[in-house]
């Protein structure tokens, strides 16, 4: 069969969403695929790369949370989501409180935002995301 441009993205969908959640398969194989399917940014995968963002593995649950980080409007947001601030590595682990601490060092790497903007960033992340922040007990 052969599949036109326009559709490959859509039959290679499936086949990773099988990947990822193969509990069977290697952690690199299932990370891979998790952040492929980010990349892909096909809105058939984002509710299986959100259930993921619970997994037992942690590297599962940051593999998501970079998967859906992708679809961030803002870059910063992006960027608030890892712990160095580059929005490219070091992602928070989404079952792991994320620190008041953070907030401080966040203003003071992205320079032009002051900490109640970082506060209130991490706040609306958390609630789309469902982040567990240090500063808010449910």
């Amino acid at each position: 069969m052969v599949i036109p441009e326009g559709k490959k993205n859509l039959y290679a969908v499936e086949p990773l969403i099988k990947k990822m959640e193969d509990e069977g398969e290697k952690i690199e194989i299932r990370v891979a695929a998790i952040k492929e399917l980010g990349n892909k940014k096909d809105m058939r995968a984002i509710g299986h790369i959100f259930i993921k963002m619970s997994d037992k593995n942690a590297e599962m649950r940051t593999a998501a949370l970079e998967a859906l980080a992708i679809l961030c409007e803002y870059e910063t947001d992006r960027k608030l989501l890892t712990k160095e601030f580059d929005g490219e590595s070091s992602w928070f682990d989404p079952q792991k409180p994320i620190e008041k601490k953070m907030i401080e060092r966040a203003a003071k790497k992205l320079e032009e935002i002051p900490e109640e903007e970082v506060r209130q960033r991490y706040e609306r992340l958390a609630k789309k995301c469902h982040l567990k922040l240090e500063w808010k007990v449910d």
